[in-house]
């Protein structure tokens, strides 16, 4: 999403953990008493509804309060979900699917619509209904009714009917709910005068009157559009806000009245009313927020008017006034001003001109897929002027297979009309009129006018789009071969250095050795017969010889570690323990520790590096001991997405949190050799057998509070199935 939504003072986030979690809590209750009421009319399954007014609560909360608020909403739909039918294992699925629609709607609102600002402009609006209502509730339904028909609590033959409650549901309470709780966080609160309290009095006492005759009354008179007029009054005369609002009265009492089988919506399944009474809800909804947006704009727009009129009346008073004086700076004015209202025509008329003339290929056909309107981009992009297509089928423009395979007018477009883009899963294509064949992309917008069902058809060359992805595809073909022969570059001079290292360290063995032994010969021979300072610095020869050597046998331990083939077979953890423990029986027996494990399981391993493995680790938490407190070393294990994790716990010394990755490469120490003894390999060398088994390793640890070794391995197949 981008950046925080903008309220009215007071509903931000709050900083406070406690105000944060009772806001989560408060939306939870809120989430889980509506989908219990939605529920309730639940006909086609009970887990699906055509009421579901919950998608509108969790995607105002989403666009008011960002991310934060999924934990409500999954612990919600969780909740719902389990206390209605299902399993646990079900009801975190469609949890799952409930929060995923209300997140995806949320963020395609935030990238394309303005985020809580898309009631400012139509264009908003109307991406608002397509996305979050129209395409995003297509999450929930698919994981909903899927989830049902596989766990087996819905009959496949079901799933048809089931998405649909489901899907229309949820959009229509996206549509409905989710306009009225935005806009009551977006938009300032406004003070009404008597005036304006009386009529909204009488405006709120004629919807209910006239909303009680319409969805209440047994006979199902064909009198629905009665209750148009007072959403439209609301958006006219008071706001966005109070349109909203009186739109979801209505839809209240109509669900209300359709529950009963009264009202124009009424059939036999009382889903099948709900379901229709939902359509018409949710097309009203759009109707009467669309004039609400245009009313506002137009009020913007004479408020700003108003202000210039006044400034411009005040200039001309403030002119009228020095008259006498300034005759020849009036004139000059009136020139100017005329100057300025001529180009402000100029550009007005200019801006008209942008805005008619679309940036795509827009064409309108009627029922009979007949041309009855182009735009100029159309002549450009076809070659054909405006009197040679008026008038003639698409099939000039875009071939017949494509249109009937599409049925522009039949079908669901004709019932539930909607904008929607063609191409999904095949490449459309157009013809010129000089027969040139070239790939389109093409977007539809059924509207409803008095000469029937219209489409308006946005039609794009997308020629060089498609170059350039056939250009990116080769580069991308072209970048992978080079990256694999750079990769297997790298691997043989890894391998190189590897066989470096160990021949290194272990051909340098002997010279340092001849060097040692003849130092500590020179140290005990002249011992007393040089200088003091002679004494000092063959002590620091023979120690450097000593250093050298151990960090030499470390390195060739690391190196063995690479060099030596693993052997993987099924490896019983606990053995591998009970041997690093024997291997360190001695530093057990001098420090008093106490090395515990739990039932450790078994995992596909090496068994002689896993037995290294617990030794260094063991060894470390030993070595690394608080004065005066006898070690304490646990080693546990358990199960983590196919793994076996492995966790050494220790009650030594502790590790600062910046050094948590540094300690894991070679002959890295955080102490001198005087404090603590060792060459800083050991942790490399787990690092090193982990990470060749597949596994990774970290630590947890603070200083004074001990340590936490973790490291993973993959668990055996036949396990892991």
């Amino acid at each position: 999403m981008r950046g925080p939504p903008q309220l009215r003072p007071g509903l931000s986030w709050p900083d406070r953990p406690a105000q944060a979690a009772g806001i989560i809590a408060l939306l939870t209750v809120v989430y889980f008493a509506a989908g219990k009421l939605g529920l309730a009319l639940a006909y086609v399954h009970t887990n699906a509804s055509a009421v579901w007014p919950p998608t509108g609560i969790a995607l105002a909360a989403f666009l008011v309060f960002g991310r934060r608020v999924w934990p409500a909403i999954l612990l919600g739909a969780f909740l719902v979900n389990l206390t209605t039918a299902g399993t646990v294992v079900t009801s975190a699925i469609i949890a799952v699917g409930n929060t995923g629609e209300a997140l995806v709607g949320a963020y395609l609102v935030d990238r394309f619509a303005g985020g809580t600002r898309a009631f400012d402009s139509v264009r908003g609006l109307l991406r608002f209904a397509l996305l979050a209502a129209g395409l995003a509730t297509m999450i929930s339904a698919t994981v909903g009714a899927t989830t049902l028909a596989v766990a087996g609590l819905a009959a496949w033959s079901d799933y048809s009917p089931i998405w649909t409650t489901w899907w229309l549901g949820n959009a229509t309470g996206a549509l409905v709910l989710a306009p009225v709780l935005v806009l009551a966080a977006a938009e300032p609160a406004t003070r009404w005068d008597a005036g304006k309290f009386k009529e909204g009095a009488f405006l709120f006492a004629g919807l209910m009157v006239v909303g009680v005759a319409v969805f209440q009354r047994g006979d199902p008179a064909p009198t629905t559009f009665l209750c148009v007029p007072f959403p439209l009054w609301a958006a006219f005369r008071f706001g966005r806000r109070e349109a909203a609002i009186a739109t979801l009265l209505l839809s209240m009492l109509a669900v209300w009245g359709a529950v009963r089988g009264v009202g124009p919506f009424a059939r036999t399944a009382t889903n099948d009313s709900l379901l229709y009474l939902q359509v018409f809800m949710g097309g009203l909804t759009v109707t009467s927020l669309s004039v609400a947006t245009v009313v506002a704009e137009r009020q913007r727009v004479e408020s700003d008017l108003r202000v210039v009129r006044d400034q411009l009346e005040a200039s001309v008073d403030a002119r009228t006034a020095s008259l006498s004086l300034a005759v020849r700076a009036l004139e000059h004015e009136v020139v100017e001003r005329t100057r300025v209202e001529r180009e402000l025509r100029e550009s007005e008329a200019r801006m008209r001109g942008l805005l008619e003339a679309a940036p795509d290929a827009m064409v309108v056909v009627d029922e009979q897929e007949t041309i009855v309107e182009i735009s100029a981009q159309v002549e450009k992009l076809f070659g054909y002027s405006r009197k040679e297509l008026i008038g003639r089928t698409v099939d000039l423009l875009v071939p017949s297979g494509f249109c009937g395979q599409h049925e522009l007018h039949h079908g669901a477009d004709a019932r539930e009309p909607r904008t929607r883009a063609l191409g999904d899963g095949w490449e459309p294509y157009a013809l010129r009129r000089d027969s040139t064949r070239f790939p389109v992309e093409i977007s539809l917008s059924p509207v409803m006018t008095d000469r029937g069902l219209l489409v308006m058809a946005a039609i794009r060359d997308i020629t060089e789009r498609k170059a350039s992805e056939n250009r990116i595809r080769r580069m991308n073909v072209e970048l992978e071969r080079r990256v694999r022969e750079r990769t297997a570059e790298l691997e043989r001079s890894n391998e190189a250095l590897k066989q470096f290292a160990y021949a290194a360290s272990h051909d340098l063995q002997e010279p340092l050795r001849t060097m040692g032994n003849y130092a500590e010969l020179l140290a005990r021979r002249y011992r007393g017969r040089l200088d003091a300072d002679a004494d000092v610095f063959l002590g620091f020869v023979v120690d450097g010889a000593e250093w050298m050597h151990q960090l030499l046998q470390g390195l060739l331990e690391f190196t063995r570690v690479e060099t030596r083939p693993p052997a993987y077979a099924p490896t019983r953890m606990d053995h591998a323990l009970e041997q690093a423990k024997g291997n360190l029986r001695a530093a057990i027996a001098d420090t008093g520790a106490r090395v515990t494990g739990d039932s450790l399981p078994t995992a596909l391993a090496d068994d002689v590096q896993m037995v290294q493995l617990f030794q260094n680790l063991i060894g470390n938490a030993i070595k690394f001991c608080r004065a005066d407190v006898v070690p304490e070393v646990q080693v546990a294990a358990s199960q983590r997405d196919g793994d076996w994790v492995f966790a050494v716990r220790d009650n030594g010394i502790g590790i600062d949190r910046r050094h948590a990755d540094r300690i894991f490469a070679i002959f890295q120490r955080l102490h001198r050799r005087q404090e603590y003894p060792g060459t800083g390999v050991g942790l490399a060398i787990c690092k090193k057998i982990v990470e060749r088994h597949g596994g990774r390793i970290w630590v947890e640890s603070d200083p004074g509070s001990g340590s936490t070794f973790f490291f993973t391995l993959p668990r055996p197949d036949q396990e892991a199935s």
